[in-house]
């Protein structure tokens, strides 16, 4: 292996070595649990006569169960967000980052054990149609461990009637429902559901349990009186001279009991915790202090909720009653309370009006025309036209009501924790970032913690028109005074990377904004090449644990992913982040 290779090998290991001993794990157990169930049915005495009848079917089919099992288990963990976010605040607070990380990939946690549950479970009962054929075959009156139709009977009819049959039915029309709404193309274009589709989780887990309570399979309970080598008796009489010192009686046999239960109701019960705490939380009201819209059909909302604290890079689930009763979407906060009153009391985020439910919360507080946006409701605060920056006070009506569940963690939560931070943003993605800016904007050297450890950040935004620019200058030049300001004017390094050219007029509002000298300065045109900007990074360190964070599409993820991996410079490390939503 080549040096390069090797450092490439050693950065990988860096990012992701962790993860790969608890995936490692996870599919250590899934394994274990298939391979010991599916060998106790094979060779084990009680199930002998189980076996002769069923073959290996039956095998498979138990198999498939117990690793189910463990699965529908593991899927309810990464959906507990509160005990997520008190593993990641509380319990790791002073914890290496690594550890912390793992929070990050409990979503692919979840997708891995939904892709399994759904090969197993389909599986499952395919071996179970096998076995109802097989039980229809072999049916005889004489060893009561087959509880089959007879042979003058039909398997469909009997099968659909037993408790096990039509919980089934139910676990694979709701499994085909979840799976069905859960495709990338279903999610991104209708996300409500999406969201509707996943409660029949709780139907899927509920029938699951009960699943087992039929008394199908059954197991041998007197192998004392009748030990394994009298199953050649079968059909002939147990009285036979030769072997009455072994058999003294038939096989007697005893259905298993479900056992689904004993692996569910633990995680359910934390689920069901989570949600009833999440519930409570957010039925605090929650007020709307300023709603303006920006260019690109961006929403942003300044709220202020009693008691609410959080810190940059966290996100929140936002409910509106008037647009849809039952569903909440995340979003990363921009702004995070910073004192008890006025304004640095409030938190705030930005919405990308895309789908239907956005949509429809910008018709709850805008009103729309050809030249722009007009907000039609006002609160107490000022609010913005957007088209001509004329400031309209006063009161009209109602604003619609939000409700607010959170503050979550997220892998931008660790943002203060490196001391070199490159922070790369695509459109929107910039929004977790913002509230980083937010934060610096009023940063104060005197009353920082042990946990902030900044002492740069490199911020790279990307966007398609130079229009989107304008969501977020403004903050970007005040928090450049303000470090300035303090003594740290290194502290913020910023790259603004435009992939179309802008076309724009000498009398467009947006053009004040672009005249600004520091923007002209980092405006550059074209994509980003992150293999140069991280050797360019690492080359003022070393041996550096550099914290990159991302927030953006998964094309572009990759990209920076793969740079990562390869930038091996003076003993640096970069260690990948990602935000997502989706």
């Amino acid at each position: 292996m080549t040096t390069a290779k090797k450092r490439t090998m050693r950065n990988y290991l860096e990012n992701e070595g962790l993860k790969l001993i608890i995936w490692g794990g996870w599919f250590a157990v899934n394994l274990y649990l298939f391979i010991d169930t599916y060998l106790r049915y094979r060779t084990t005495d009680k199930y002998h006569y189980l076996y002769m009848l069923l073959s290996e079917s039956i095998c498979i089919s138990r198999a498939c169960a117990a690793a189910l099992n463990f699965n529908c288990a593991i899927i309810l963990i990464p959906m507990c967000r509160t005990l997520l976010s008190f593993v990641r605040t509380k319990m790791l607070k002073y914890i290496h980052s690594n550890p912390r990380r793992l929070i990050n990939h409990m979503k692919g946690l979840h997708v891995m054990s939904a892709y399994t549950t759904c090969i197993l479970g389909v599986t499952h009962a395919l071996s179970h149609l096998v076995n109802g054929m097989r039980m229809h075959m072999n049916y005889s009156d004489y060893v009561p461990i087959n509880p089959g139709p007879s042979k003058e009977g039909t398997t469909l009819p009997w099968f659909l009637g037993e408790v096990a049959g039509y919980t089934g039915i139910i676990c694979l029309v709701a499994l085909l429902i979840i799976i069905i709404t859960s495709f990338k193309a279903v999610r991104r274009q209708k996300y409500e559901l999406f969201w509707f589709a996943h409660h029949f989780s709780m139907v899927f887990l509920v029938s699951l349990c009960f699943h087992g309570m039929g008394g199908i399979t059954k197991y041998q309970t007197n192998l004392d009186k009748h030990p394994r080598e009298c199953h050649h008796l079968y059909q002939k009489t147990w009285k036979d001279p030769r072997m009455q010192h072994m058999c003294k009686e038939p096989p007697i046999f005893t259905p298993n009991g479900p056992s689904t239960w004993k692996w569910v109701i633990g995680p359910l019960i934390l689920y069901v915790l989570d949600r009833i705490i999440r519930l409570y939380r957010s039925s605090k009201d929650c007020k709307i202090i300023r709603a303006i819209m920006h260019e690109g059909k961006v929403l942003e909302l300044h709220m202020l909720k009693k008691g609410f604290k959080a810190k940059p890079g966290m996100y929140i689930l936002v409910q509106c009653p008037q647009v849809a009763e039952f569903e909440w979407h995340a979003f990363t906060l921009t702004k995070v309370p910073t004192g008890k009153e006025g304004d640095a009391a409030t938190f705030g985020v930005c919405i990308k009006v895309t789908g239907n439910w956005t949509e429809k919360l910008k018709e709850q507080l805008c009103g729309v025309d050809d030249d722009g946006v007009q907000l039609k409701r006002v609160a107490e605060d000022i609010i913005i036209h957007v088209n001509d920056e004329k400031h309209k006070p006063g009161k009209e009506g109602a604003l619609p009501i939000i409700r607010v569940d959170g503050p979550y963690g997220s892998p931008n939560e660790d943002c203060f924790r490196y001391p070199v931070n490159v922070s790369v943003a695509a459109g929107i993605g910039i929004t977790p970032f913002a509230c980083t800016l937010n934060y610096l904007k009023y940063l104060d050297p005197t009353a920082l913690n042990k946990n902030f450890k900044m002492k740069r950040i490199y911020l790279i935004w990307v966007c398609r028109d130079i229009r989107e620019f304008t969501w977020f200058l403004s903050l970007m030049n005040d928090t450049i005074k303000h470090l300035e300001s303090i003594g740290m004017p290194d502290m913020l390094v910023v790259q603004l990377y435009v992939t179309r050219e802008a076309k724009l007029s000498a009398d467009d509002p947006s053009m004040m904004d672009f005249k600004m000298q520091w923007f002209q300065k980092q405006l550059r045109h074209g994509r980003p090449k992150f293999d140069d900007i991280l050797k360019e990074i690492a080359i003022n360190y070393y041996k550096q644990r550099i914290g990159v964070f991302f927030c953006g599409p998964n094309p572009l993820a990759n990209i920076l992913y793969q740079s990562c991996v390869k930038t091996k410079h003076r003993g640096n490390a970069f260690i990948f982040h990602k935000e997502s939503f989706a």
